[in-house]
């Protein structure tokens, strides 16, 4: 008989991701894994752009604040030495309590992935149809306006085969 959890079909993706990551992100001293789920959350935007939380170091005394380790881009690490005490107060802020009591910085590149290139400008759109609204007259319309030639390629060929051409 198959177990309960194979017989379950689809699962949330983050579900199964969080099972996976969270034993190594765990053995990195990130109790909350959300502290790197939520960076750009907790610090904002600006900051998150160019730091990464790395590890968290608990004192060996009990009920003691721990410290958070961040890798910094070098360009803005004077930067976020100034601003360490409103990183800090930020992170205390999301959790509730005072769980962090200090940040080391290191200094290395933070690689981001990179933002999507716009594609080219569309060209003129068609006339409108005589049925403004429905029909290929107007799927041709929107399929015109997409940027990405590939994808107006794409939805080209497949407008033509439903359409049975």
């Amino acid at each position: 008989m198959a177990k309960k959890s194979e017989r379950r079909g689809l699962q949330r993706l983050g579900r199964l991701i969080s099972k996976i990551t969270d034993p190594a992100i765990r053995k990195r001293g990130f109790v909350h894994t959300e502290i790197i789920n939520r960076w750009a959350a907790i610090v904002g935007e600006e900051l998150a752009e160019a730091s990464v939380p790395q590890r968290i170091s608990y004192p060996s005394r009990q009920g003691e604040p721990a410290m958070l380790q961040v890798r910094v881009d070098s360009a803005r690490a004077t930067e976020l030495q100034h601003m360490t005490p409103l990183v800090i107060e930020r992170v205390n802020t999301y959790f509730g309590y005072r769980a962090i009591g200090g940040m080391r910085l290191t200094q290395d590149e933070i690689r981001k992935a990179p933002t999507p290139k716009p594609g080219p400008e569309p060209g003129p759109t068609a006339p409108p149809s005589a049925a403004p609204n429905s029909g290929p007259a107007m799927e041709d319309e929107r399929i015109a306006q997409t940027r990405d030639p590939a994808l107006r390629e794409a939805l080209a060929a497949l407008g033509q085969r439903l359409r049975g051409s």
